[in-house]
């Protein structure tokens, strides 16, 4: 079996293979294979991902392809919820399927969409202790506030912003394809799914489900 994880750029295909490091190895040997694809950004994830899943899934039945955008910004198509996103990527996939002649019901069940919420950087903030060691830091600044759980936090002021003010706080410049999996090495995947249970909890249970992962 082959899992195909459309992500919007590299920091994500970067830091989820870093927190998803064991999970790869233990699905390998259950004979298979993730692997997160990176875009060039949300637009093209939302709006080209649709077709080249169909053309996949089509090509390869032993294939499943997942979609993972951040739900901040609503780009691409209108959104303001994960639920309306996943079922606007939905109808754009039906829609090619019928555009290509192929049977939507044959590939529906391995086309999944998920997303975060609101952005990437949710998992950085759910990985406290790892965070705070990374910036030298022996708490969080009581300036520098974000919500619990760390999910709600919402467009106005997405994750990642608040990322890049506890670097700013060290003196230090916040850059995503580095950092990120630098902290998220190491981190147990089921520990942040317990602390982000409405969007990466339900993507995490339909990967291990998949490749047959039960937790150790």
């Amino acid at each position: 079996m082959k899992i195909i994880v459309y992500v919007e750029g590299p920091s994500d295909r970067d830091g989820l293979g870093a927190l998803f490091d064991s999970l790869i190895k233990q699905a390998a040997q259950n004979g298979c294979r993730i692997q997160f694809v990176p875009m060039e950004g949300k637009h093209p994830l939302v709006t080209k991902v649709p077709l080249r899943a169909v053309n996949i899934l089509r090509n390869d039945r032993d294939a499943h392809v997942f979609t993972l955008p951040d739900l901040y910004p609503p780009l691409g198509h209108p959104h303001s919820s994960g639920a309306e996103l996943k079922q606007t990527l939905v109808r754009a996939f039906q829609d090619e399927c019928k555009r290509l002649k192929v049977d939507f019901t044959r590939l529906a069940e391995r086309f999944h969409v998920h997303c975060l919420k609101h952005d990437f950087e949710v998992l950085l903030l759910a990985s406290e202790d790892k965070l705070k060691r990374y910036l030298g830091l022996q708490a969080f600044p009581s300036q520098i506030r974000w919500r619990q759980p760390v999910e709600g936090q919402d467009h106005q002021k997405p994750p990642k912003r608040v990322i890049e003010e506890l670097f700013q706080h060290v003196k230090r410049r916040y850059i995503d394809t580095f950092d990120a999996p630098l902290i998220l090495q190491g981190i147990d995947p089921f520990d942040l799914a317990s602390k982000c249970p409405q969007c990466f909890k339900p993507f995490l249970d339909d990967i291990l489900k998949l490749a047959a992962i039960t937790r150790q």
